[in-house]
């Protein structure tokens, strides 16, 4: 007798997110469709994202197909090598055309945190009145998978339906599970994330780099260009080097949510008065923009008010109030706050009084937004 794998579907049942996989997309223009491997779907090529959250505790399943020389024989199925994605528990199957519904045993995101697998799976048979397991024909299953916290926050979408071009992008995947590996919780995620994209300025030739001369959006307005960014990561041109708040806040806010955080892109208003920043890109502390910021936009917690906390990927502020050097501190997890409280953003940002703090103040009525991917 011989046995062969065809096929495997990981999200072979929509939306119970429990139990299978998430809904996801290669990237804006390619979908993912199941069954994710194949024989010529392998490897790299072969991709699922599981919910850290959602399958906690419950046991997943994957769907397969196989072909065998003797139709209708009794076997038992099994995996081996599956590390924490564990393995398909011994199953008696009945070979023929459909698919079969296995359980996996052993599995184990929780420990693991956000993270990239690349799984290894040797499927096994044991015919009826064999002692032994014998190794199925050709070679190992293998594939990748994605830990996400849960579900991806908006503008990400949960739709079922392939052709969605909001479902989460494995091309995003590839670069945040690596930037936020081991986070168990949206604080470490957003830390992580924000930590990362101001580190792209941080080179000799730095990727990104804050228009502090026009403070245009390249990759924000109206949507998100993400598709153009993510070739800017690769190597490529995308919409060039230059960046401003708006398209740091969309980068950091978007590449979190895709995680299970829901961090939102919002500003700051009015013309207010600026203490020396070391702007995204560059090496010294300056005031850009003739000394003020007409706005400025941040990824924000929750309502974006004083009281909630931010993350700015495009500057550091200076905590030196004295004459000295400057001390740089990337706003990471930090409250917005009030004018009077030093360890708060707001108060590092701006100066103080009437043409700085007090005039620096929240606008999520009319600027709290997701932006759309594209």
């Amino acid at each position: 007798m011989e046995i062969k794998i065809d096929a495997i579907k990981f999200n072979h049942t929509p939306g119970t997110i429990d139990t299978g996989a998430l809904n996801i997309r290669k990237n804006f223009a390619n979908a993912i469709t199941a069954p994710e491997w194949t024989p010529v779907k392998t490897g790299k090529a072969a991709k699922a994202a599981y919910s850290i959250h959602d399958t906690s505790r419950k046991t997943i399943t994957v769907q397969a197909k196989f072909t065998c020389d003797t139709p209708g024989a009794e076997v038992k199925i099994r995996t081996q090598g599956g590390g924490h994605m564990g393995n398909v528990v011994e199953t008696d199957v009945t070979m023929g055309p459909d698919y079969i519904t296995f359980s996996l045993a052993g599995t184990d995101f929780d420990s693991l945190g956000v993270d990239i697998l690349d799984v290894k799976w040797q499927w096994q048979y044991q015919a009826e009145g064999d002692n032994g397991w014998t190794d199925a024909a050709g070679t190992t299953t293998d594939f990748t998978v994605y830990t996400l916290l849960s579900q991806s926050g908006a503008p990400w979408s949960h739709a079922n339906n392939s052709a969605d071009t909001q479902l989460p992008w494995t091309d995003v995947l590839d670069w945040v599970c690596i930037w936020a590996k081991g986070s168990k919780t949206a604080d470490e995620v957003q830390a992580a994330i924000t930590t990362a994209i101001f580190q792209l300025g941080e080179a000799l030739h730095p990727l990104i780099k804050y228009d502090t001369v026009t403070g245009d959006s390249y990759y924000s307005y109206p949507d998100f260009k993400c598709t153009a960014f993510l070739e800017r990561l690769n190597g490529g041109f995308g919409r060039g080097q230059l960046v401003n708040c708006s398209d740091c806040a969309t980068i950091v806010s978007s590449f979190t949510n895709i995680l299970g955080c829901e961090l939102w892109q919002s500003r700051m208003e009015k013309n207010f008065d600026l203490r020396t920043l070391r702007a995204i890109g560059t090496t010294n502390f300056a005031v850009p923009f003739n000394g003020k910021f007409s706005y400025h936009e941040v990824a924000w917690k929750d309502a974006c008010t004083v009281d909630t906390n931010v993350y700015d990927a495009c500057l550091e502020l200076n905590t030196n109030r004295g004459s000295g050097a400057p001390v740089g501190l990337l706003p990471v997890d930090m409250k917005f706050g009030i004018c009077y409280t030093l360890t708060d953003y707001r108060a590092n940002l701006t100066v103080a009084g009437a043409t700085g703090c007090d005039v620096c103040v929240p606008k999520p009525a009319t600027t709290r937004k997701r932006r759309s991917v594209i």
